[in-house]
């Protein structure tokens, strides 16, 4: 019997096949004889070295999978002449790593190795190919399972840069590493852990004794022994890590945690002096583009570093073979007198497995400066040095007020929701707000909060009844318990929600009980006064009242610029609201300076693909096109469609708006000719 894991796929069934490979490696069989007794049984091996296994007999099929598969490494088996219908001679994906075709004779072979360099063997002896396959994952594994996953936060505001519009990016994953740490964890979150590497590892033996191990043997203290020498801990994790699976990190969190601590905890016990540690490394052509326009920079890497104090071992991984990718080596010097205040790091030698490789093993997220870059022949030398919390840089403190604004709007249970809300994966914020709500009794003061949380889930949804329902039980709960800081910040969400129903005058009345409540309350409630301000700016602007909006729009702006950093997203969205009153009252050039403004600081503060982004360069383009300048409107007007194309569905009314908007803008353009 075939293994569950091995997936058969024929033209019928392969769509109806979601590919959910959890871990680093996929193998990918296309054979017309897959129903041969033999391949089963090698198949049923082959798992054991690679458990992630899809069987293809169409040529197609298997060509749309390794499209789809652009976090896999793969592996791939063709059965001979089928081989010439996979890899057309112009154009290899990356993601393959090398090639085995069977039952080719050896004239044929020889001509295919000419042509395609990612492949090291033909066999005609199944069971050869499972020796060969287990030698190619062993030499490999070093560098594919911590292919470096790079964000970099460029200072620089050039609108040529790609590397500017990830600056969001970089805040954001900063804030979800933050967050997984922040979050505790109880015995159910780690069983739960349990039941998921089971269920990958299910066919096959082995991991699965590892794993009964782990379950029955871990403690925090032996975090690092367990992930420097077990691939069911560390593929799943940094494959995790590079999609961004918030799923599998929300399980992960106490390994993370426990991580941190134990690299924590080594670091202090370690003497520290200054040294140079070193990583060999492949990259891609378009990452070491990105990186040589980024000097200067800070780079975060989004994955555990692991480097060696040795050069040598390091220059071992980065042999110049392949030909799409690029020989890197890093050079990372690291001063003790910023270490401490940096994430940890330490020498994890006599914790490891490996212990013969001088191991220097970096905490996620951890911020290096991107110093210079440098060719040692065929290898690309790349320097870096460590920077820590207190950089004297601009950039570095207005990240970290960032992170510490937006971390201390919520309890540090809810953080973890924060990153998921903000960084728009709505289902997976409720499925972990609810979550929440089962762990705690009815009567729990923090219920009130995460009904609210859920209710903003559900308007960020677009759904406005639900929201209200949720909003309205939250403020009833926060009125029993006599909390007029929960109660304001109700009364202002269900105002938005009146707004957003065209309740002009409901949204009003709650919007100035919430700036009363918030008048009263003591300490400094500033932002919450501003969000007031601008909420009833927005009122006034929807009952065409624009010069009463423009008036609280500019109370909003004046507290906004005061309390929070010059960079702040905040900030942006309500210059970007004066920008939209400006263009109502018809005066358009003092709209464009306001979009102009607006985009500057979204550019620097989220991600190159956020609705705001895409909203700001519609306005803009609608601007243009009233100032009669048809050419530079269909610029801006195309940029929005792009980002609103990639991030909405096809049939959502904003990706219809833009079309529709850029057809009238060429339509006039072409009347003008």
């Amino acid at each position: 019997m075939v293994s569950s894991q091995v997936l058969i796929v024929s033209s019928v069934s392969s769509r109806l096949i979601k590919n959910d490979n959890l871990k680093t490696y996929s193998l990918l069989w296309i054979d017309n004889l897959v129903n041969s007794n033999e391949l089963h049984n090698v198949q049923q091996k082959l798992c054991l070295a690679i458990d992630h296994l899809r069987v293809f007999e169409n040529a197609i099929e298997c060509k749309t999978d390794i499209r789809q598969s652009k976090d896999d490494q793969i592996l791939l088996i063709v059965n001979g002449q089928l081989g010439f219908a996979i890899v057309p001679l112009s154009d290899t994906p990356i993601q393959i790593s090398s090639i085995y075709v069977c039952y080719l004779n050896l004239s044929s072979h020889h001509e295919l190795a000419l042509k395609f360099t990612k492949i090291p063997a033909t066999v005609t002896d199944l069971y050869e190919l499972i020796e060969k396959i287990k030698m190619n994952r062993k030499s490999t594994d070093k560098w594919f399972n911590e292919n470096l996953l790079i964000n970099v936060c460029n200072s620089v505001s050039n609108e040529e840069r790609s590397s500017t519009n990830i600056n969001g990016s970089f805040l954001h994953f900063q804030l979800l590493i933050d967050g997984l740490l922040r979050k505790p964890y109880d015995q159910t979150s780690r069983n739960k852990f349990f039941d998921l590497c089971k269920k990958e590892y299910q066919d096959n033996y082995q991991q699965l004794s590892i794993i009964k191990e782990f379950e029955e043997f871990y403690v925090p203290e032996q975090a690092l022994y367990w992930y420097s020498g077990h691939a069911f801990l560390y593929e799943m994790l940094n494959k995790a890590l590079r999609s961004q699976n918030i799923n599998v990190l929300f399980l992960y969190r106490f390994f993370i945690q426990d991580l941190y601590k134990q690299l924590e905890n080594l670091q202090w016990q370690q003497d520290q002096k200054s040294i140079r540690v070193y990583r060999g490394q492949y990259m891609s052509r378009e990452e070491l583009h990105l990186l040589k326009e980024s000097k200067g920079q800070f780079i975060s890497m989004n994955s555990f570093l692991s480097t060696s104090l040795d050069r040598e071992i390091s220059r071992m991984f980065v042999s110049p073979k392949h030909e799409d990718l690029c020989s890197v080596l890093f050079e990372i010097d690291v001063d003790p007198y910023l270490s401490y205040e940096a994430k940890p790091f330490a020498n994890i030698s006599s914790q490891s497995q490996f212990k013969d490789e001088q191991e220097i093993l970096f905490m996620i997220g951890t911020i290096f400066r991107l110093v210079n870059i440098r060719q040692e022949n065929e290898i690309t030398v790349i320097q870096m040095e460590l920077c820590n919390e207190n950089y004297d840089d601009d950039n570095m403190k207005l990240l970290l007020e960032l992170m510490q604004i937006k971390n201390g709007e919520y309890h540090e249970c809810f953080s973890f929701g924060h990153v998921l809300r903000i960084a728009r994966m709505y289902d997976l914020a409720e499925q972990f707000y609810k979550r929440m709500l089962n762990e705690l009794e009815n009567d729990h003061p923090l219920v009130a909060e995460l009904w609210g949380s859920i209710g903003l889930v559900k308007r960020a949804n677009g759904e406005i009844e639900n929201s209200a329902q949720w909003l309205s039980k939250s403020l009833e709960k926060y009125e029993q318990m006599g909390d007029r800081t929960g109660i304001a910040r109700c009364l202002q969400n269900l105002a938005l929600i009146h707004q957003m129903k065209g309740e002009l005058n409901q949204a009003i009345d709650k919007c100035s009980r919430a700036l009363n409540i918030f008048h009263e309350l003591p300490g400094n409630q500033e932002k919450s006064i501003a969000r007031c301000f601008l909420n009833l700016g927005n009122t006034y602007f929807e009952q065409h009242k624009l010069t009463e909006a423009l008036q609280f729009y500019m109370i909003a702006l004046d507290i906004r610029i005061r309390i929070l950093p010059y960079m702040h997203s905040d900030i942006a969205r309500t210059i970007n609201n004066i920008g939209n009153a400006y263009f109502l009252k018809g005066e358009h050039d003092c709209a464009l300076q306001s979009f102009e403004q607006a985009l500057d600081i979204f550019k620097i503060s989220l991600p190159s693909e956020h609705p705001s982004i895409a909203t700001t360069y519609y306005n803009m383009g609608v601007c243009y096109a009233f100032k009669y300048d048809y050419q530079r409107s269909l610029v801006f007007l195309n940029r929005a469609y792009s980002i609103r194309r990639n991030i909405l569905s096809p049939d959502h009314p904003n990706v219809h708006q833009c079309a529709d908007t850029i057809d009238f803008v060429k339509q006039k353009q072409f009347q003008e000719k």
